[in-house]
């Protein structure tokens, strides 16, 4: 059938309007969709050929702006946003030496604090200080913080994201998204960057070096209200997490950087409960 620009604008708007939130093109199969909490199924659509990956490959790109040989190219990361479908970040990879497209949609549905039943931490989004979120849901934890934020506070929010999780919209505040390797070079960068504009609110997806972390704990010592996520698996490891990425001989100095600012911890399970540890020392104790 060929997958020409109107034919893959076709197929996101069916996915949109099916509550897709994954797409799937390889090789040899059939195009594959999942619908929120759904498995992974086959459409009625034809079996793909290495051609018509490649075309809905380089068709995607096109649409994003975005100018990568796929010759030699072995993994393509990009976001695409249409006006009246919605929000996507699409994967271009190769597989059996043929190209293959996953096109994810970014939710406009944001998490609330009361869904991940963390209501009694409110009063700490917006407060100067570092508060660590950690968990299988913490990406879930900042934006319903930025939500949170967002129904009460007129002040400008910045969320840097190695990859945008939802898509916010402005109610009573100002919400900058900014992707890192799209709107800003690193997370170190869009901290710094945050600071900057003067952001009431900064939230981080994650802290993947000592610059990023750096640069997190001035923004704390400066009064700024952050909320970081580490891939840490419990509260009591969130610390630690953070702290990795600072070379030896500068760890303890960060150390008390860390505990003249942490405000808490909180490590949100996949069933949604929350374990919050009050920030009272550098390596919260088990609540």
């Amino acid at each position: 059938m060929g997958y020409a620009r109107e034919h893959v604008l076709q197929a996101l708007r069916d996915a949109a309007s099916s509550d897709a939130v994954e797409l799937h093109f390889k090789v040899p199969n059939r195009p594959l969709v999942r619908v929120t909490g759904g498995a992974l199924v086959p459409t009625s659509g034809p079996p793909l050929t290495p051609s018509d990956t490649s075309e809905i490959a380089q068709t995607l790109m096109r649409l994003a702006g975005v100018e990568i040989p796929l010759a030699g190219a072995q993994d393509i990361d990009i976001g695409l946003g249409l006006s009246g479908i919605g929000r996507f970040r699409i994967a271009i990879y190769r597989q059996r030496g043929s190209v293959a497209v996953v096109v994810r949609s970014v939710a406009t549905s944001i998490p609330t604090l009361a869904s991940l039943g963390a209501t009694a931490l409110d009063p700490l989004v917006g407060r100067p200080g570092l508060l660590l979120a950690c968990g299988p849901m913490r990406t879930n934890f900042l934006a319903a913080c930025a939500s949170a934020y967002n129904a009460r506070e007129r002040g400008h929010v910045s969320i840097i994201e190695g990859q945008l999780g939802f898509l916010h919209r402005d109610g009573m505040a100002a919400i900058a998204q900014r992707e890192v390797g799209v709107d800003v070079a690193t997370h170190a960068a869009g901290i710094r960057g945050a600071m900057r504009v003067g952001s009431d609110l900064i939230l981080i997806d994650e802290i993947p070096d000592a610059a990023a972390a750096d640069a997190l704990l001035e923004a704390a010592e400066r009064g700024f209200s952050t909320v970081a996520g580490v891939a840490a698996p419990t509260a009591d490891e969130a610390a630690w997490w953070l702290l990795r990425t600072i070379p030896g001989e500068s760890r303890p100095d960060a150390e008390r950087r860390l505990t003249s600012v942490l405000t808490g911890v909180v490590a949100i399970g996949p069933d949604g409960s929350p374990h919050h540890v009050p920030g009272t020392g550098l390596l919260p104790a088990t609540a």
